[in-house]
């Protein structure tokens, strides 16, 4: 059927014979030639488009040009026929209308000057073109002068048209006015026409304008361009258009400029606008730096993050805390609310002249004469609002308060705040005998100690609740996102925050609670904390804890700096404990002094736990050290330890014939050496420090500016806070007492409390007393004496100081020898005299002292103890020995030792059970399973079935083997005695009760003597078995090791030894009283050193 079919079903192979090869992409460069034809067919028809459209531009830009040019005739031919003025306003507003339809800056400028000419003049004379569409029209006319001053066409007679057209233009938005400023600043014409163009729009008063200004004032001006505006600027029209900006570069210069053009602020407005601007820069600028030298435009150009100030800057600012400004602030009692968060502003932004500024304050309004003094007219203020007596009834009610944002809380705390700083102020220059004395509206405005009390309570509740509860509270309440719930803005006070209030109160806590440490007005258990509002049981626990915690954080953030890239990581802490801690380093006077000495002991363990592993690897710092020169001899050889001292250090002392003692340092010869260093090197003779007339050391302020190497004066003052630190590191006491306002510094510089700024040390009249008892007294009559009798003195703000028969002068306030010293601001001279005398003066040694002490002491742990604890701390209580303390706790070793009741029992019952042939060899003394004490050396090992127990392969001389027999028949023989109560050589006693033995006659003859002692012969003795003569701190108790006696024989010529590295007192087996009066008595106060022992 099918003719073609070969037999396969492939398709025929087609052979090309042609020589050409086919195209295998024939069909793909088909479609591109395709795609390609209609991109060109869209391109064409894209350029007919846009012939078109530009044929129809230029055709209308052609057809506008000849209409302007007929509108050009046909204003000419109407100017032609016109004479010198317009006839009539419609005239000229006709006129006006067709010239600037056709306006061109370049094309129509002489026909502008024309019009100017002509209406200018009929304007002046008539004074009709004032309304209506004119004020409209006269801005256009402004505008059209602009365009033709950016067109370099500055002529005299534009700029006069200008002028002219300003004053009487209508500025109908802020964004035609800011147009205006904007282009007058920017165009270059001379001095005089700017400021003539700078001041014309203001004679219309416009809102507009006014706004315009404001913005204007946002960026640097010269001081020519802004003493021109200040003549004619209305200041409440000025502060009503303020906005304020978002940058804080434009905040910065519209405060300059803004108490540039109208000074300080006198009335709410102004008040609220300066202090909003204060607050939203108190963080980012430092507002008493040094200033930089250069011209506003010049430094704005330079400064663009961080702004700092420049000369113009800072003056402006630094009128704001100019005596009378300050002083008047609070003249005008309707506008107290801002003025008082004006105040408090003003404190924040400038803490140099914080004092200065609290004294003017508290003066109050020099226009005027006070009614009450400004402390005690914001206290009534404060003790009365809803506020004060919501905290003062319960702690718990702190945060409720703080988060609410009422206008009557917010008030409340104005009033509130304002007299804290007041207040403060006045504790700083108020002495003891006033502060005790004062009545209602006293005329030193200090408050009733009744109503300190309550004060002191309201403190106390608002303290707690912020260091207890503040982290967990805060970041419920303001979002667990914001990282650092102390710095939330507070009260609505621009540059306020929580941290400031925190601070504030703790320091004025502190300087309540030290009133009440030197003469106590408030009851005995008002600062401690209840049990029922704070848990005691695990408070000690709890807040070592949280101090392990930081040395596993610190241990982990240094391993994980060791990396160059590492970022910086801060200490986490547990937000339970933490607040526990921050109580204690802040305000530890909530905490009794016993705990807080516990919880003293328990930090330096846990640091020596962290610490001495570390110096494990390293042999023990040996010295030698030669008797007379202690200091001199442990400086060369312990000075560049550093905080090692901590380690252990191993002393071998030199007597004054240079042989050595033959002591072996267990501890105890590195206490005897850490007490003659103290002893030696703090003798007013050597003149590190110098006595007060109370014999108490502070130090020698005159040391360093006299000294031809003061660098290693002051190494030697860092070397003895460390050796200070080092005996309160060993709970080692020391016979030194220092002066309180000295010790105040120790607790209060340095560490990392949150009240850092105000709670650190701050001089007062009152710590002068303990430096210059004479100064303090004349500095109290300075304060009293009438007006009139101060410049009589002829007193200046400088002080004389002696310096190797030199009279040096220093001043207490920049050039104040030349500044005298009035009624006004004889409260600043105190205070600044008292700063210098209390810190000043010898700041440089006081620094490298505590330097020293902060290496081995933490300031956090020396700040829960005030200056009267740390005394206590440093030297033990002053007062008198406890011997029924030290009896009760006192382990009697030996011969001496007192047997259990139950041993008595068991001796009498087993004496009817013995073997004869045992004789009086029997069990021994020591019962089973009890050993002596640790670390007494010389007592034989306990015995067991008559035989005492020995190492194997040991080896016993005769001697030593007969001295152990006539020790064990001593004690078996003694403890026949006991029972009897009968004791051979000594009156015949009647049988005492066995379950009550007596003491062997020798302890009991030595208490009698003991008991007999005078105080200074008790310490000696103490100071001869422990190295120190102070009682430990916390009780005989927690002395480590206890106070042992253990006999030394019955060789009554022999003298009492002492081994001070155990507290262990060898006493001979005296039979007399007058004989151990006098063998007692004689070692003691022998002086002698390790020879004996």
């Amino acid at each position: 059927m099918f003719q073609t079919f070969g037999g396969s079903s492939r398709k025929p192979r087609q052979v090309n014979l042609s020589g050409r090869p086919s195209n295998p992409f024939a069909a793909q460069s088909a479609v591109a030639s395709a795609q390609h034809d209609r991109v060109q067919r869209e391109r064409q028809r894209a350029r007919e488009r846009a012939a078109a459209q530009i044929q129809k531009t230029w055709r209308g830009h052609r057809e506008r040009q000849r209409t302007r040019d007929i509108w050009r005739q046909d204003w000419d031919e109407r100017e032609k026929r016109g004479t010198a003025g317009y006839q009539d306003e419609s005239e000229s507003l006709s006129q006006l209308r067709r010239l600037l339809l056709f306006f061109d800056p370049k094309e129509d400028a002489e026909r502008l000057h024309w019009y100017g000419m002509r209406q200018i003049p009929g304007d002046i004379d008539r004074g009709v073109c004032n309304h209506g569409p004119w004020p409209e029209a006269y801005l256009r006319i402004c505008m059209a002068c602009i365009r033709m001053l950016k067109a370099e066409i500055k002529d005299q007679t534009t700029l006069n048209i200008l002028t002219f057209a300003a004053r009487r233009a209508k500025f109908g938005s802020e964004r035609d006015a800011v147009y205006y400023y904007d282009n007058v600043l920017a165009v270059d014409v001379d001095k005089d026409s700017r400021e003539t163009l700078l001041i014309a729009p203001l004679s219309s008063a416009q809102r507009s304008v006014y706004s315009g200004l404001a913005k204007m004032l946002t960026k640097a001006l010269k001081i020519d361009y802004l003493a021109a505006l200040k003549v004619h600027v209305d200041a409440k029209q000025l502060y009503e258009a303020v906005v304020v900006p978002q940058t804080v570069p434009s905040r910065l210069w519209l405060l300059g400029n803004l108490i540039y053009l109208t000074g300080p602020p006198k009335d709410i407005l102004a008040t609220s606008t300066i202090g909003h601007l204060l607050g939203s820069l108190v963080e980012v600028v430092d507002f008493e730096g040094n200033p930089q030298p250069i011209d506003n435009i010049s430094f704005q150009k330079q400064v663009q993050v961080s702004p700092t100030l420049n000369d113009f800057l800072h003056a402006q600012l630094a009128s704001l805390v100019s005596q009378n400004t300050v002083r008047n602030l609070f003249s005008d009692k309707s506008i107290i609310q801002p003025a008082c968060r004006y105040a408090l502003t003003l404190l924040r932004c400038f803490p140099t002249a914080a004092n200065n500024i609290r004294m003017w304050l508290y003066l109050g309004p020099s226009e005027r004469k006070l009614e009450l003094p400004m402390t005690w007219y914001f206290w009534k203020g404060a003790s009365m609002n809803e506020t004060f007596w919501t905290i003062y009834k319960d702690s718990l009610n702190v945060f409720p308060v703080i988060e609410s944002q009422s206008e009557d809380s917010t008030n409340d705390w104005t009033i509130i705040l304002i007299f804290f700083e007041l207040y403060t102020f006045l504790l700083k220059v108020i002495d003891d005998e006033e502060f005790i004395g004062n009545a209602y509206g006293g005329k030193d405005g200090g408050i009733p100690v009744d109503e300190v009390a309550i004060l002191a309570t309201f403190l106390k509740n608002l303290g707690l609740a912020l260091y207890l509860n503040g982290p967990e509270s805060k970041v419920s309440y303001y979002g667990a996102s914001y990282t650092d719930p102390q710095e939330i803005p507070f009260a609505k006070i621009p540059g306020l925050k929580v941290s400031y209030l925190k601070d504030l109160v703790t320091g004025l806590l502190r300087s309540i609670y030290e009133r009440d440490s030197r003469r106590r007005f408030l009851p005995e258990d008002h600062w401690v904390i209840s049990n029922t509002r704070f848990d005691m049981t695990n408070f000690i626990p709890s807040v070592v804890a949280e101090e392990e915690s930081r040395y596993t954080v610190q241990d982990e953030s240094e391993s994980d700096s060791e990396s160059p890239n590492s970022p910086i990581k801060k200490p986490k802490r547990n937000p339970v404990v933490a607040p526990r801690l921050e109580i204690l380093h802040n305000m530890p006077f909530f905490i009794p002094f016993m705990t807080r000495v516990e919880i003293f002991r328990q930090f330096v363990m846990l640091d020596q736990k962290n610490f001495l592993p570390n110096e494990r690897h390293r042999t023990h710092r040996q010295a030698t050290i030669t008797r007379q020169h202690e200091f001199e001899d442990a400086f060369n050889h312990f000075y560049r330890l550093n905080a090692a001292l901590k380690g252990r250090i191993q002393i071998t002392f030199v007597n004054e014939f240079g042989i050595s003692e033959p002591g072996i340092d267990g501890g105890g010869v590195t206490k005897e050496f850490l007490l003659s260093v103290t002893s030696q090197a703090f003798d007013p003779s050597q003149g590190y420090f110098v006595e007060n007339d109370a014999h108490l050391l502070y130090p020698n302020p005159t040391t360093t500016k006299a000294a031809t190497k003061p660098a290693d004066l002051l190494n030697r003052y860092e070397f003895l806070g460390r050796i200070v630190g080092k005996c309160l590191y060993e709970g080692i006491l020391i016979d030194i007492a220092f002066a309180p306002f000295f010790l105040k510094k120790w607790a209060l510089t340095g560490g990392s409390n949150a009240a850092s700024k105000e709670s650190n040390y701050r001089p007062s009249i009152n710590d002068l007393r303990d430096l210059d008892e004479g100064l303090y007294r004349g500095l109290l009559s300075l304060k009293s004496a009438p007006a009139d009798s101060i410049e009589s003195l002829n007193l200046t703000f400088s002080v004389d100081e002696r310096i190797n028969d030199e009279i040096v002068t220093y001043d207490l306030i920049p050039n104040g020898r030349d500044a005298p010293v009035t009624a006004e601001n004889r409260l600043l001279y105190i205070h600044k005299l008292c700063s210098w005398k209390l810190q000043g003066q010898s700041a440089v040694q006081t620094g490298a002292f505590l330097k020293g002490l902060g290496e081995i002491i933490s300031p956090n742990w020396l700040g829960m103890f005030n200056q009267h604890e740390l005394q206590r701390l440093v030297g033990g209580s002053g007062a008198e020995i406890d011997l029924e303390d030290l009896k009760k706790n006192i382990v009697l070793t030996g011969l001496y030792a007192r047997p259990d009741p139950d041993l008595l029992n068991l001796t009498e019952g087993a004496r009817s059970n013995r073997n004869p042939q045992e004789g009086s060899h029997g069990n021994g003394f020591a019962p089973p399973g009890r050993v002596s004490p640790p670390g007494r050396s010389g007592l034989p090992p306990p015995a067991v079935n008559g035989e005492h127990v020995r190492e194997s392969n040991t080896v016993l001389d005769e001697s030593v083997m007969a001295r152990e027999q006539q020790l064990r028949l001593g004690r078996e023989t003694a403890l026949g005695y006991m029972r009897t109560g009968n004791f051979p050589g000594y009156p015949l006693s009647s049988p005492r009760n066995p379950t009550h033995p007596p003491d062997h006659p020798t302890i009991e003859i030595f208490w009698r003597v003991i008991e007999s002692f005078s105080e200074s012969d008790k310490r000696q003795l103490l100071r001869f078995i422990t190295s120190s003569p102070r009682a430990p701190l916390q009780g005989f108790g927690a002395l480590r090791p206890p106070l042992t006696i253990r006999d030394a024989g019955t060789d009554e010529d022999r003298w009492p030894t002492a081994s001070t590295c155990v507290n262990l007192l060898k006493l001979p087996v005296y039979r007399d009283e007058e004989t151990l009066r006098r063998k007692v008595r004689g070692a003691i106060w022998e002086g002698a050193g390790f020879d004996l022992s």
